[in-house]
């Protein structure tokens, strides 16, 4: 414990030596052209100028100026519009400013330079993204309150938090990530939250504009993303199509995405804007299962399962109303809600068991059935109000939603994705949720120091489950900061909470049974960091303590007849230590303006262990003890600063520790693949940028150059059971035109 104190005393006089920078940009060189470029965090664009120098104001929005060798990841200012930054562990990328093709949805790429990431590499061309950080399960990212434009987009945010959509990132401007720290402002999660936030419109030049990007790839990779938008005297809007589809690098692997998105703004009057917007996704992907560790070896583009299907629709909207108060305060009100669904159909026997014509009746097996749907509304609203120097900011948020799973039906023994299964489902479950919540957090500034205590109340309930589950949730949580001259010292720690998910409180297997006295997983997350931004290059370090009780999962236990039994229950409590770093710059000196050498380095080191329960010392499944990604480029810029042309080329390296997946820490594979240690691997990207007008750009890219063979991840039924490889060797160029 004195250890600890001498570490933030040091964090904290680092800090003395630095003055935040107000902008979220930080960039140099040209403005960025495309008619687009770039999109407001809310509505109602504010400019915000390079190298500004920190004074006690609020920013409406962020607007992202230049395009900068060091300007793709940021960390967000003290404020913006009604939300509250000060203080805690962030990440702002900027998409529009990396060089690599986004076709391919490669979030290893992509979130690079957010450190400690992992990312679970299992779909073909990134269909869902799956990520998780500080020893948590990357699985389809259901540690993070996931949003799009601030709004959830997850099945259920309580009770089934898995993120089957993700947004082309074409149409994404900018994501931000906020580590657990974030959850008195957005839920309780324990990893925090990701916002993809859309392009809308707003900064175009003209009245109309128009994009159009192809990207062509290996294995019949082909996306088509043709956006639009308006501005006008008072409103403004965008929207897009985007189609994608490809073969897969693997046999029966094939897939294809459609997503329509429109948005717009209308301003109401000095201060209030009014913004609608809606999304539509249809998603459907053969699926072709796992391996075992020997055939991965041998030839991981092989599969076992030519008849599984997965399919997504998903349609999500939001009303959101902005007013700007006086004294630069600001209030937004959103009420949003998604209507989807989740349909598969497979074989998924174990690998011992061959998917096979039967001789006898000259068919398939008959396969099994399962279709989710989700409904849900919310109303979430917020406030942000300077009180003199100081900032007050405060919400509340009302949910309902519900979850209809039916599951175990017969399907047919065709090889068709049909999703209709044959009778009724074997198991039909319709779960609830609501919760009401408020949270407030006041931001105390005085000169270079600020403290920020915040609270957070949950007022939640489940139904439809034989686990009654009605329970008020206070949540608590203190930041601190020191500005100096170029940097920031922080600290914070914040409670975290996750309610018992819908998948854990029924039984997924006749042999499996569920613990009555399941518990909701509780704990903390503590973090201190120092982050600077100057001459640029920028730093981040950060210490970080992630304790969590009553995990949930299973154990095999022996019934008095003899025979075994899985059991869902509370496998332990768990503790996360490790440190986490970001260096990110350029290596040229800086009088050779035409000319840059970025590099970075970011990763995470880490020790993830049960302590308390029956695994204890044992370390976490999914969390590797180390996770380092780093790249170097060279750019070059040319010609006149109203019509700037740049080429570069960059390679990114990404190196991955080794992982057990389950708690016992299984060394061996089972004979299914479902079990065991996943290797450390180490992948090699490259990609390179031609733009030789403002409005023509190429991107081209090569995706795990070296064909290296690994596995992220291993299944225990649906997709497949067994282990499940990452791509192979992937190229992919695109074109990218405005007008």
């Amino acid at each position: 414990m004195k250890r600890c104190f001498w570490v933030l005393g040091l964090f904290f006089f680092l800090g003395g030596f630095g003055v935040q920078t107000l902008t979220a940009s930080g960039a140099i060189g040209s403005p960025v052209h495309s008619p687009f470029i770039p999109g407001p965090m809310v509505p109602g664009p504010a400019e915000v100028q390079p190298d500004t120098v920190f004074r006690s104001e609020v920013l409406s929005t962020v607007t992202l100026v230049g395009e900068g060798l060091a300007g793709d990841r940021l960390a967000l200012p003290d404020a913006v519009g009604a939300q509250l930054f000060l203080g805690k562990k962030s990440d702002l990328v900027v998409l529009d400013r990396l060089s690599m093709p986004v076709a391919t949805q490669s979030v290893r790429q992509v979130l690079a330079k957010v450190p400690g990431l992992h990312v679970w590499e299992s779909d073909p061309s990134g269909i869902q993204t799956g990520i998780a950080a500080r020893g948590l399960s990357p699985n389809r990212s259901w540690e993070f309150n996931v949003r799009q434009n601030g709004a959830d987009i997850a099945a259920d945010p309580l009770g089934y938090p898995e993120a089957y959509y993700t947004p082309p990132l074409q149409a994404v401007q900018r994501i931000q990530v906020v580590r657990g720290s974030g959850a008195l402002q957005y839920g309780s999660q324990f990893g925090g939250t990701v916002d993809y936030i859309l392009r809308d419109g707003s900064q175009q030049q003209q009245t109309w504009a128009g994009e159009g990007i192809q990207s062509l790839g290996s294995y019949g990779l082909m996306n088509t993303f043709v956006g639009f938008g308006g501005k006008f005297k008072k409103a403004h809007g965008y929207a897009f199509v985007d189609r994608r589809t490809g073969k897969g690098w693997r046999a029966n692997s094939a897939f294809e995405t459609l997503a329509l998105h429109a948005n717009g703004t209308l301003r109401l009057g000095k201060g209030t804007s009014l913004r609608a917007e809606a999304t539509h996704y249809t998603m459907l992907s053969q699926q072709p299962g796992g391996l075992t560790d020997a055939a991965l070896i041998e030839d991981p583009s092989i599969s076992l399962r030519a008849r599984n299907w997965f399919a997504t629709p998903w349609n999500t909207a939001q009303l959101r109303l902005v007013h700007a108060l006086p004294h630069n305060g600001r209030w937004e009100t959103s009420i949003f809600g998604t209507a989807a669904a989740r349909k598969s159909v497979g074989f998924l026997a174990p690998l011992s068991v061959p998917d096979t014509v039967n001789k006898q009746t000259g068919e398939y097996s008959a396969r099994e059935v399962a279709v989710d749907r989700y409904a849900y509304a919310a109303l979430e609203s917020r406030w942000l109000q300077p009180v003199g120097q100081h900032l007050l900011s405060a919400g509340i948020r009302a949910y309902s939603g519900t979850t209809d799973r039916r599951q175990k039906g017969k399907g047919t023994s065709g090889t068709a994705a049909n999703f209709v299964p044959m009778g009724d489902f074997g198991t039909h479950l319709v779960f609830g949720s609501q919760s009401a919540s408020v949270f407030a957090e006041w931001a105390l500034r005085w000169g270079k120091w600020s403290v920020v205590p915040g609270l957070r109340v949950e007022s939640l309930r489940t139904t439809g489950v034989a686990l009654p589950k009605r329970r008020a949730v206070p949540l608590g949580g203190i930041a601190l900061s020191r500005k100096g001259r170029v940097g920031e010292a922080y600290a914070n720690w914040t409670q975290n909470y996750r309610p018992l998910l819908f998948s854990e409180l029924g039984a997924a297997a006749v042999d499996e049974a569920v613990d009555p006295l399941l518990k909701d997983a509780t704990g903390s997350t503590s973090e201190a960091g120092y982050r600077l931004r100057s001459g640029g290059w920028q730093l981040d370090f950060t210490a970080f303590h992630l304790r969590v009780n009553h995990r949930a999962g299973r154990i095999r236990q022996t019934l008095p007849d003899g025979s075994e039994q899985l059991l869902r229950t509370n496998t332990g409590g768990s503790r996360a230590v490790g440190f986490e770093f970001l260096v990110d710059g350029n290596a040229f000196p800086v009088q050779w303006r035409r000319w840059g050498a970025p590099v970075f380095a970011s990763g995470t080191v880490q020790q993830v262990h049960y302590t308390t329960g029956p695994f204890v010392g044992n370390r976490v499944e999914n969390a590797p003890s180390r996770l380092v990604r780093a790249g170097v480029g060279v750019e070059h810029r040319w010609g006149a600063e109203e019509a700037r042309r740049t080429a570069s080329l960059h390679l990114q390296w990404s190196a991955v520790g080794d992982v057990y997946t389950d708690a016992a820490n299984t060394e061996a594979p089972n004979a299914s693949a479902t079990i065991g240690r996943i290797p450390n691997y180490n992948i090699l990207d490259i990609s390179a940028q031609f733009k030789p007008s403002p409005s023509v750009y190429l991107k081209m890219g090569v995706q795990n150059a070296t064909n290296v063979r690994y596995f992220t991840r291993r299944a225990g039924g649906y997709p497949g059971p067994g282990a499940l490889p990452g791509d192979a060797r992937l190229g992919v160029a695109t074109l990218g035109v405005t007008f």
